[in-house]
């Protein structure tokens, strides 16, 4: 039997995390552990994780602060599953999510499992426009990728680099995890999540893509993603900045831009795993489309850093006459937003109000994308009732 590995790297973020273990504890396969890997916390992490009393779980403690990259390793190297996925200390699993992962193991006889990813916005979520949504593919079945096209497709900035086979996003096996290590280090990159979707894919012919969600990324107010790229900086962004030991690429310079951050572990991982030796990065486009990409409310910042970069290569930069994002830009970036749209709608993407369901945790999210899933890929009559127990609770 597959023994998979659920780690959680946890920092002064006990509030979420009892919702995150909550999602896993519940889990109904049998051969699974969860590390906790808590980096120095001084609130009631450990209360949190003791107040489970569940033999699954393993508290481990890193003895130091570390960089979140250092707490993925110190994590990783704790693991003992066959196959191993990482959460955030606010994200979830959702109900049945290792018996499915299981059963594709069996039947794919893939090496890296994973799905798309639903997004829980907390209550307390930075961007108070985005909280208590929930949104999630309810499409069904699953795909295998080609694992070379796809770091092509996600270089070329047609999909996100959470399509690729991250540790973050989805199960990969120990062998695949091993055969990524550089120097006996396996993580690199100031963005532990990109870096291994490149790495991993680098060193894998192939990958399952599952369409309806097994896990869901949590974005709270202390989500380090949402701090470094949403509206409003948080003291977590400040944080990571200053205990990050790892320096960013030198072909580029540290951004928000969501695309030179791709970039960077892109270039980091080619650096560590010679099978990525075979791939170029256009600096021109990737310029181009950070700026194409980058929110109004940023773009004087990301403009900046794009200047930085097209100077270390040579490149020129006209810059924006108006001090802001030009409105050309604006409209293909309209544009843009609306062709995502359309391929999210043909995936069946759903966008819910969690309070419509008395929702406020990443747990009941996580049961929610399962009822709802399974209620449109299976009809109207057939979950109405689970629909209706659920509901039934509040």
């Amino acid at each position: 039997m597959t023994k998979f590995t659920v780690m959680i790297p946890t920092r002064e973020r006990c509030e979420t995390l009892q919702h995150t273990l909550a999602s896993c504890v519940a889990q109904d396969y049998p051969e699974f552990e969860i590390i906790v890997s808590d980096n120095a916390s001084t609130d009631n992490t450990r209360a949190v994780v003791a107040a489970f009393d569940d033999p699954r779980i393993r508290y481990i403690e890193t003895g130091r602060r570390l960089s979140m990259a250092g707490n993925f390793e110190f994590a990783l190297n704790h693991a003992t599953g066959d196959y191993m996925m990482f959460l955030g200390d606010d994200d979830g699993l959702a109900p049945g999510a290792l018996q499915r992962v299981a059963h594709l193991v069996r039947e794919t006889r893939q090496q890296a499992i994973i799905s798309s990813q639903a997004l829980y916005y907390w209550p307390n979520a930075l961007d108070e426009s985005t909280r208590h949504r929930l949104v999630f593919s309810a499409r069904e079945g699953y795909e295998i990728r080609v694992s070379h096209e796809m770091i092509q497709r996600v270089l070329d900035f047609q999909v996100a680099y959470t399509e690729l086979p991250g540790l973050y996003v989805g199960f990969v096996s120990r062998h695949i995890v091993e055969s990524a290590r550089h120097g006996g280090v396996y993580f690199h990159s100031v963005t532990p999540d990109a870096y291994s979707g490149f790495v991993n894919a680098a060193v894998l012919d192939s990958y399952a893509y599952v369409h309806t969600p097994f896990s869901l990324a949590g974005i709270s107010g202390r989500s380090n993603g949402a701090a470094h790229l949403g509206p409003r900086r948080s003291n977590e962004a400040n944080l990571f900045e200053a205990e990050n030991d790892l320096q960013c690429h030198a072909a580029l310079v540290t951004s928000p831009s969501y695309e030179i951050i791709t970039a960077e572990a892109f270039l980091t991982g080619r650096d560590h795993v010679p099978a990525l030796s075979g791939f170029e990065l256009d600096i021109k486009r990737l310029c181009d489309m950070a700026l194409l990409e980058a929110p109004t409310w940023n773009y004087n910042k990301i403009e900046e850093t794009v200047r930085e970069i097209r100077a270390k290569h040579g490149l020129q930069h006209a810059g924006s006459a108006t001090g802001g994002k030009p409105k050309s830009l604006q409209r293909r970036a309209s544009l843009r937003r609306v062709l995502r749209g359309t391929r999210r709608m043909r995936n069946a993407y759903r966008n819910i109000d969690c309070r419509d369901f008395h929702v406020s945790d990443v747990k009941a999210a996580g049961e929610l994308v399962s009822i709802l899933a399974a209620y449109e890929q299976r009809g109207y009559g057939s979950r109405l009732k689970g629909l209706e127990r659920w509901l039934a609770r509040f």
